[in-house]
């Protein structure tokens, strides 16, 4: 499900995550090298939370409890299947990338990343744009999906760590993880030539 935006490199590390994430409005603005991918980068990174996950909507829309207040954050730079949308059936391995968030964070709390400069703060559904991180062990939420072949990288807009989100889905897909091991999800350029199309349509509207 796409984000529908109004308006780099994965250099955050998890070490400074930790560290961060006992001052929620603590900035960052040090040279960070990536446990990823090696490459160092100077971008100030702001870290919020931890903020109870109050519910998961679906496997990129969950909501949480900030200061008292209930909101939805969709994740950005990911898409996963639909499995919610009034005029859209069920998709491929949509129920699965839904479980699987509910699995990493319902119940738990998350420090939160904006990208004001890439994707923006929030989408046409007034819906809040996040990088999310479970707390305590500061795993990368959106990241995670992508690795594990639960969700597509969302390439409608730039956002940071877009490089690094795309090498992480080159390698689920050659893996053939999650829903890269199911034919109909697979890329063209990557299935065997049956002229088979695919019946997975992640689409980027919404």
């Amino acid at each position: 499900m796409g984000w529908g935006v109004k308006s780099g490199s994965l250099a955050l590390l998890l070490g400074m995550l930790a560290l961060t994430a006992c001052r929620p409005d603590a900035a960052a603005s040090s040279p960070t090298k990536s446990k990823k991918t090696g490459r160092t980068a100077t971008a100030a990174i702001s870290i919020e939370g931890a903020y109870p996950v109050i519910k998961v909507t679906d496997g990129d829309t969950v909501e949480l409890l900030i200061e008292g207040k209930k909101v939805k954050v969709r994740l950005i730079g990911v898409n996963t299947p639909e499995t919610k949308h009034p005029d859209k059936p069920v998709e491929v391995y949509g129920p699965e990338s839904s479980m699987f968030m509910r699995n990493l964070l319902l119940g738990e709390s998350v420090y939160v990343e904006y990208d004001s400069q890439g994707a923006g703060v929030r989408d046409r559904y007034d819906r809040t744009l996040a990088f999310l991180y479970r707390a305590p062990d500061s795993l990368f939420v959106n990241y995670e999906l992508v690795r594990q072949g639960y969700a597509k990288v969302y390439r409608a807009v730039e956002f940071r760590y877009r490089a690094d989100f795309e090498a992480a889905e080159a390698r689920a897909i050659e893996a053939k993880r999650g829903m890269w091991g199911q034919e109909d999800s697979i890329p063209p350029t990557e299935r065997s030539a049956k002229g088979k199309k695919s019946r997975i349509k992640v689409r980027d509207e919404n």
